[in-house]
């Protein structure tokens, strides 16, 4: 006995044979049934449409209707549920047409026994699982062979000219096209290629068969729903007798592949022009500062961004260092920040003022650009050594006097620019630098190195960097810190660019006593 009883729903008007079936399914012992009986058809389809049933046994002649009809408002109530058709022998054609439209089975009423009746519900509702599972196996092959993207061919020859030739099924996949398709047309695996590329496949063909081997060909071809696709077709050829006998084919569908290295070639290219931008637009000279030593560098990451720095005199006499970042990665940033250097350069032949520069440059970059830039200026006057600062959105910049101390913070004094058209910039507090003291402005491939657990290099990494380092020259002073960073991150190369500048007011050398040392003994005239 099943461990579920089958369910049976049982459509039968006549008192008497509903009895019979309801006893001969009760004392089955091969199988457990859960009878249901319904003598209307409307209350049997209403039953049916909100049951779970496995079997209908079904009375083709009802009250509301006779004939094939019965079976057929059964089947459009519910087409999955097996249907065994309970008749008399003066109707046994009717029986018979029931099955060819449908029905699983068909039954004599005035013959029924309890065997034959068990045993054409069993079979029914076995029958039905097992069509169940043949049609979700079907499903899933199809869903499999719609998966793979290869497929083989075969190409037989006589005489060193091709007859004959097989693919497999998985060319529908790949091409759109079924095997069927390949034989009824001999030539569709030319015409499929790309116009572009056919006279290259023939090429690779006729090499083949003159006994060449040849290494796999790529190329574009259309499939049957006019899609573009790339596939890649290794060639190996079969020989008996030292003769080419066939030669059989596996075709890759690489078209994703294809895409990928696309694009990859697009960015290196758009890396290497943003790269070639950021080297042109950084100084090549250091200007020339009696009392100061003054550095600065770029370091080029796997992903060229937007990084910049530059000297620039004022027409007051004074110097302008700047550094700055635009957001992003790739061409775009180095873009715009050959805008900035261009319209900067422009601003500074006739301002001197940071916020009017600042407020110009922002207004040019709010229009015509849809990045921002962080920027940070520091206007020096050489012979003072007073700086005022403007910090739009950058990175703090730090001051160290000569006991190694950090003594003040260049902190942001305003949005970055480009972000809002109607943004104000004020000025830092300004500030001396005394003898031995050093200014160190960086970008935020600095600050945002990471270390391969995911941890910042952070700020008290770089005051400490800077700290140790601060009685160096600048330059060392910027070669130290770019340092650390790898160290750090354990990368050859930053995933961000860096940029450094560096400014040190050296201090005075005492002068020599002539003719001796200083503190030395006078010394003695002759």
């Amino acid at each position: 006995m099943t461990a579920e009883p089958i369910r049976v729903l049982l459509i039968e008007d006549d008192a008497d044979d509903a009895r019979l079936v309801e006893l001969f399914l009760a004392q089955s012992h091969a199988a457990c049934f859960d009878l249901v009986h319904r003598n209307r058809l409307p209350a049997a389809l209403e039953e049916l449409g909100r049951g779970d049933f496995d079997v209908v046994l079904l009375d083709l002649n009802l009250l509301e209707s006779t004939g094939l009809e019965t079976l057929n408002r059964v089947h459009a109530c519910r087409a999955d549920v097996p249907v065994i058709v309970l008749t008399g022998l003066d109707v046994a054609d009717m029986a018979i047409q029931a099955v060819k439209a449908g029905a699983e089975d068909y039954l004599y009423k005035n013959r029924l026994e309890a065997e034959s009746l068990v045993r054409a519900i069993v079979y029914a509702v076995q029958r039905r699982l097992a069509e169940k599972a043949l049609r979700e196996s079907e499903k899933r092959y199809r869903e499999l062979l719609g998966a793979v993207t290869s497929y083989t061919y075969s190409v037989r020859l006589q005489g060193g000219v091709p007859v004959a030739t097989e693919h497999s099924l998985g060319s529908l996949a790949a091409t759109g096209y079924t095997p069927d398709d390949f034989q009824r047309d001999p030539y569709l695996w030319i015409t499929m290629i790309h116009p572009d590329d056919r006279d290259r496949v023939r090429d690779c063909v006729e090499r083949v068969l003159r006994g060449e081997r040849v290494p796999p060909i790529e190329h574009r071809i259309r499939r049957r729903d006019g899609a573009l696709r790339w596939i890649r077709d290794t060639i190996v050829p079969h020989y008996e007798g030292g003769v080419l006998t066939r030669y059989d084919g596996l075709v890759e569908d690489i078209t994703e592949r294809r895409i990928a290295e696309q694009k990859l070639l697009e960015n290196e290219s758009e890396i290497l022009a943003a790269q070639e931008i950021q080297r042109h637009l950084l100084p090549h000279h250091t200007p020339d500062l009696p009392g100061f030593d003054i550095a600065g560098d770029a370091f080029a990451a796997a992903f060229a961004g937007g990084d910049y720095y530059d000297y620039l005199r004022l027409r007051d006499g004074s110097v302008l260092l700047v550094i700055g970042d635009a957001s992003g990665h790739g061409l775009g940033p180095a873009m715009v920040m050959v805008l900035v250097y261009a319209h900067l350069r422009s601003l500074v032949q006739t301002e001197v003022d940071l916020s009017e520069i600042a407020r110009r440059l922002n207004l040019f970059l709010a229009s015509e650009t849809d990045h921002f830039v962080t920027l940070l200026m520091a206007k020096l006057v050489p012979a003072t050594g007073s700086i005022v600062y403007l910090n739009a959105g950058h990175p703090d910049g730090y001051v160290l006097d000569r006991g190694r101390h950090v003594r003040a913070r260049l902190e942001s004094t305003a949005f970055p620019l480009g972000l809002f058209a109607d943004s104000r910039f004020p000025c830092g507090p300004p500030l001396r630098l005394e003898p031995g003291e050093l200014v160190v402005l960086i970008t935020d491939g600095v600050l945002e190195s990471q270390d391969p657990g995911g941890g910042f290099f952070g700020v008290e990494r770089i005051e400490e960097v800077i700290q140790q380092s601060c009685d160096l020259p600048a330059r060392q002073i910027i070669a130290a810190l770019y340092r650390a960073t790898g160290d750090f991150s354990g990368r050859e190369k930053p995933l961000d660019d860096i940029a450094v500048l560096v400014l040190k007011m050296l201090t005075p050398q005492p002068c020599s006593s002539p003719g001796g040392p200083p503190g030395g003994p006078p010394a003695r005239r002759g």
